[in-house]
């Protein structure tokens, strides 16, 4: 008698929603890794149930890498409802959850380090978190959202947190600087018990750690997104802190972020989701009226910063600070105080402006500052429409139009010329940054060291780089920035400036008001008119390939049928388009006909362009 092998489904790291069947005369489960011929190729795959049966010559498997599953039932479930939720196959998803994990076994798992756990009994924190899943049981809600006041508050939450659950508690940062911060003061209190993991871990470290979380229960779990794909058995609550933080969005296909994989996990397992905040975005006051969710709001009786709103008049790219910023700069620093500088997250404005004139183009509807969203298009943040970038200036009729600006690097120089006496550095998050300046320079990254710097002056070197970008969020961007900087600077001592061009733009009254009821009201009427996020959805398509530009009228044609289309960038080799919806199960229908009928294979989406 010849051998009995068994066929099996193998899953690829691949977008194309195909399983593949193989042969083997090695016992397998689903949620193990085995090497296969793949074509040419000797390729890596998981195994991820019984294959099926065909009138074919069925490949055998070549190796099998892992003596037991480490993709459990539980991630199992997860990597479907994302391959669904985000239009690719459950190959891709398994691809980003096993990301960096060893193919072979460190022959050391775990090596218990001795330290000293000062016993959460004696907490005098411990109903913190108690409080809050008691108000989350009586709203009879799993979402809660978590207002606080400062980071010593929710370090206090976050070491509360894993006493009062039953089984092992998973708390997300958006950044490793957030990690390592709060991890330390857990560390003390839960020694062994907690892990810590982040994508920047070695492959057979995270292997270690993987095959840990496998087997143990009753486990503190924090780190970075990635750690939210914990194989534990025990999971009993899910915590997001600052979720709307860009740290919790992934760069690479399927681009997933923390808030909607949180919420996910928590509808599969039926266990609690807490969002921490310095200050809820517009979603999360969305769930709140649809009474999805619960706010607890613990910031009462602040003293916050004094906010500035400072009418820019540039002549020049050198001119950067208005005559009040010099003042107070000069002022803060004769004090002994430190400033911080803060400039938009790529360095450079997206403000279209003339070369020859310097004016900006603005709006043609409502006179607002219009930004560059491809080579053809701006979009204005208050009327939200497109409009085509003119050939000349509008102004003088003869300069050409350049989204150019100067750069933290440029930046430094003017401040070095102009402060040629007061100390100026960038902060960096790769290099080494000199706290000690009088002056320090960063991007909106730059938040993360602000308590450390404890500054007495900040300043938006052009908030408009920020509130004013090219999507409908980046008034609730800068807003969120703005009332998380005010939280970190508490102290009516402390002042911030929002230097503009645009000085009545409501984003900034609100801030400068403390008067976040008014933006949530304005942002949710607007955005329900429109039907924009969180009422509808906003899809970005990236299509390339023979196929797709010998069809792409007729497909364009096919997508407005269920929803408008933005051309927001247009190639040789690929198109992007924006497609907003009122449903993403239904849009999804309609794309993956377009596909199959048209045949095309090249295509990537992102479900929230807009993050």
């Amino acid at each position: 008698m010849g051998e009995i092998k068994e066929l099996v489904s193998v899953a690829f790291d691949i977008p194309e929603k195909k399983l593949f069947t193989y042969q083997t005369k090695i016992p397998v489960e689903p949620g193990q890794r085995v090497k296969v011929s793949f074509g040419k190729r000797k390729v890596v795959g998981w195994v991820v149930g019984p294959g099926i049966p065909g009138n074919y010559n069925y490949k055998e498997i070549i190796k099998v890498y892992d003596k037991k599953p480490l993709i459990n039932e539980f991630l199992f479930k997860l990597a479907t409802e994302m391959a669904a939720e985000y239009f690719t196959s459950i190959g891709n998803v398994l691809g980003i959850m096993s990301k960096n994990l060893a193919l072979t076994k460190k022959e050391k798992i775990f090596e218990r380090k001795q330290v000293k756990v000062s016993g959460f009994s004696d907490y005098a924190e411990k109903s913190f978190a108690m409080d809050v899943l008691e108000d989350m049981k009586s709203k009879k809600t799993m979402i809660g959202i978590v207002k606080f006041p400062s980071t010593e508050k929710k370090k206090k939450f976050f070491q509360s947190l894993p006493g009062v659950c039953k089984g092992s508690c998973l708390i997300v940062f958006s950044n490793f600087i957030d990690v390592k911060r709060y991890s330390e003061s857990l560390q003390l209190l839960y020694g062994d018990s907690l892990i810590v993991l982040t994508g920047e871990m070695r492959k057979k470290e995270k292997r270690a750690i993987w095959e840990r979380m496998i087997e143990e229960k009753n486990l503190v779990i924090t780190g970075t997104r990635i750690c939210l794909f914990s194989p534990v058995s025990d999971l009993s609550i899910v915590v997001v802190d600052e979720p709307s933080e860009y740290g919790h969005k992934e760069n690479n296909q399927p681009r997933y972020n923390s808030k909607e994989i949180a919420l996910m996990i928590s509808k599969i397992l039926g266990i609690p989701v807490i969002f921490t905040v310095f200050q809820p975005d517009v979603t999360d006051i969305y769930y709140t009226k649809k009474s999805n969710a619960i706010l607890i709001d613990y910031c009462q009786d602040l003293q916050l910063p004094k906010v500035i709103i400072s009418q820019m008049h540039w002549k020049s790219q050198d001119d950067l600070l208005t005559e009040t910023s010099k003042h107070l700069l000069e002022k803060t620093i004769i004090e002994k105080r430190k400033v911080v500088l803060i400039h938009n997250v790529k360095g450079y404005a997206r403000l279209v402006s003339c070369k020859k004139c310097g004016s900006t183009v603005m709006c043609q509807e409502c006179g607002d500052t219009v930004v560059p969203v491809s080579d053809r298009y701006v979009y204005c943040a208050k009327c939200k429409r497109f409009a085509e970038i003119p050939v000349k200036c509008t102004n003088c009729r003869k300069g050409s139009l350049s989204a150019r600006f100067p750069g933290i690097q440029k930046i430094m120089q003017n401040l070095k010329s102009l402060y040629p006496f007061f100390s100026a550095g960038l902060i960096s998050d790769t290099g080494k940054t000199d706290f000690n300046c009088d002056i320090l320079v960063g991007t909106q990254h730059a938040v993360q060291y602000l308590e450390q710097i404890s500054p007495g002056l900040l300043i938006f070197i052009n908030a408009d780089t920020i509130a004013a970008r090219n999507t409908f969020r980046s008034e609730e961007k800068f807003f969120l920035l703005a009332e998380k900087i005010k939280k970190i600077m508490q102290g009516q001592d402390n002042i911030i400036i929002i230097q503009t061009r645009n000085s009545g733009m409501d984003v900034y009254l609100d801030v400068s008001r403390d008067n976040s009821e008014n933006f949530y009201k304005r942002e949710l009427s607007i955005r329900e008119k429109l039907m924009f996020p969180p009422f509808g959805e906003f899809i970005e398509l990236g299509f390339s390939g023979r196929k797709w530009h010998k069809n792409r009228n007729t497909i364009f044609d096919e997508l407005r049928q269920y929803g408008e289309i933005y051309e927001i960038s247009s190639g040789e080799t690929e198109n992007r388009i924006w497609w907003k919806v009122s449903d993403r199960e239904k849009a999804f229908e309609l794309l993956k006909s377009i596909v199959e009928k048209y045949r095309i294979q090249k295509i990537s989406l992102d479900t929230t362009p807009y993050f």
